[in-house]
């Protein structure tokens, strides 16, 4: 099944949604990103999931 690179798997199995901050809007001028989790260990789950709160993000 593919796995987009905005989904990381943690080491229990959870996935998680990796947003990237640009670094203009970033406080200190540094790359980094947001990591929210999906509570969930199905890669299907997590792909919906992943949509639905990437629209929450835009």
């Amino acid at each position: 099944m593919f796995t987009p690179a905005y989904l990381q798997r943690s080491k229990s199995g959870i996935f998680y949604l990796r947003w990237p901050i640009p670094r203009r809007l970033h406080p200190t001028n540094k790359p980094s990103t947001l990591r929210m989790s999906l509570k969930t260990r199905d890669p299907k789950a997590a792909l919906r999931l992943s949509r639905s709160a990437s629209q929450k993000f835009v």
